[in-house]
């Protein structure tokens, strides 16, 4: 579950912040919470006609549920990451009024605790197609490529996701 509040400079910068509760799977088939609030800016890099190229950096600050040293069970407590990540993100509207576009981004990310110093996480390459029912209102199917270090070794996943994004705008 993600949500977050953006703000819309006069400019091509998106600022936004907001919180996401996830509850992901390890390598033992533990389901580990983790509650990750963020920050970040989004810069429209190049708009060219219905081809749009943005920028991401984010800032995670990421709480996880404590495991024992097997990490087969939960114990009290979380522990405390810190993660940056950087997305590069191509947008194309497929009609005039773009109610379908494709969109093909890559995201990298690494652990910049004390303890991580730069330490790779994720890459996540993504492909997908959105529908906009309304201005407020779409739909998004897409297949992420996600490869990561757990534990010193290295992961690969296919996931199939879907994203309904609903948008509400406070501006009168």
């Amino acid at each position: 579950m993600h949500t977050f509040v953006n703000f819309k400079t006069k400019s091509e910068v998106d600022l936004a912040t907001g919180i996401t509760g996830s509850w992901a799977t390890n390598t033992k088939n533990l389901i580990v919470p983790e509650i990750r609030f963020f920050q970040s800016v989004t810069a429209n890099l190049i708009t060219i006609k219905r081809l749009a190229v943005q920028g991401r950096f984010r800032l995670e600050e990421r709480f996880l549920h404590n495991t024992n040293t097997e990490k087969t069970e939960l114990v009290d407590g979380y522990h405390f990451r810190f993660r940056t990540r950087y997305r590069i993100q191509f947008q194309y509207g497929l009609d005039k009024n773009e109610k379908w576009s494709i969109r093909l981004s890559d995201e990298i990310m690494y652990h910049t605790d004390s303890d991580y110093w730069w330490k790779f996480d994720q890459n996540r390459f993504y492909l997908g197609a959105e529908h906009k029912f309304t201005k407020q209102l779409s739909l998004e199917i897409g297949y992420v490529l996600l490869t990561a270090n757990s534990n010193g070794q290295h992961l690969q996943s296919n996931v199939l996701r879907t994203t309904l994004y609903h948008r509400i705008n406070l501006k009168s």
